[in-house]
């Protein structure tokens, strides 16, 4: 999407613009004509200071750079806000003016800087972020990457990390670089496993099948396999060789079990279990051990049967 380098494209205007001369690069209004155009339903007042000339519905592109002009020259977009710029998130639908139905925009400011509270406009302050200065300014890739990742639950770090190297609009190293640059960076760990798990290329040829594919991990004996899918990597290409190698193992005779990154993290004890009753089916007469006083995996373990 081509998006606009000036507010006046968007028809927005500060009043403090709509009242400058002409040859200063305003509009040559007096202030009781913006007044006019605004009490009349000709105009609109999105913030104190901020109008928008034309009535209508108000999209979310133009909250957005109203929000950059309300907040002062040097605010940018930043986090979900920066992201729809960088094509990580949709954009939001209109929702009419700023108010507590509309997404809000999420704008940064320097620390030095205490802008007035606005509706519809949530501000964070750091003299850290990098800014991209070009309108509307909004924080550079990999900075708006690192915020989504920090305040994100796991499946949308994992599905958002995927979709920005799948992009090739960054790399490991440069992410890895911002976030181990940040002194406060919330879901670290998760964010330092994924990126070793991209870097690595989520590869660990355990076990080998019918035609040499490689496997995660193997029980020969058992002719079970496990599969980590990792979201960073199954897709399109990918994906294709991977539902080939799983019906490659189904013609073999093997059992397939897949595991994403959730499964074999927050919810591996239930995982565990998964894999013990798939063996127990094949005639394994082993038993699982506890990883940790507080492990529910015996518990787990009767409901994965």
């Amino acid at each position: 999407m081509q998006w606009p380098t000036h507010p006046r494209e968007l028809g927005l205007v500060t009043t403090a613009e709509a009242v400058m001369p002409v040859e200063l690069g305003g509009l040559g209004m007096t202030a009781r004509g913006v007044e006019w155009a605004v009490t009349s339903g000709k105009w609109q007042r999105l913030h104190r200071g901020v109008v928008l000339m034309h009535a209508g519905a108000v999209d979310w592109l133009t909250r957005a750079g109203a929000a950059l002009l309300v907040c002062g020259p040097d605010a940018a977009l930043r986090g979900p806000s920066a992201a729809v710029i960088h094509g990580l998130l949709p954009m939001p639908g209109a929702s009419g003016r700023p108010g507590p139905s509309a997404a809000p925009i999420h704008v940064v400011v320097s620390s030095r800087r205490r802008p007035r509270p606005q509706r519809g406009v949530i501000v964070t302050h750091s003299d850290a972020a990098r800014i991209i200065e070009l309108w509307p300014w909004r924080t550079a890739y990999e900075t708006t990457v690192v915020d989504l990742l920090a305040e994100g639950s796991p499946d949308a770090v994992t599905a958002l990390l995927a979709t920005a190297l799948r992009e090739r609009k960054t790399t490991v190293a440069r992410l890895r670089a911002e976030a181990e640059g940040r002194q406060r960076l919330g879901n670290r760990q998760l964010v330092r496993d994924l990126l070793t798990e991209a870097a690595d290329g989520v590869e660990s040829p355990l076990g080998h099948v019918g035609d040499h594919r490689r496997f995660d991990r193997g029980f020969p004996e058992y002719r079970v396999v496990v599969e980590l899918d990792g979201a960073l990597y199954h897709q399109g290409a990918t994906l294709a060789a991977d539902r080939h190698k799983s019906n490659v193992a189904a013609r073999h005779g093997w059992l397939l079990l897949r595991f994403g990154w959730i499964d074999c993290t927050r919810d591996a004890c239930a995982s565990a279990a998964e894999v013990a009753v798939a063996l127990e089916s094949r005639g394994w007469v082993g038993g699982l051990r506890r990883c940790g006083p507080t492990c529910t995996v015996e518990r787990r373990r009767s409901t994965a049967s």
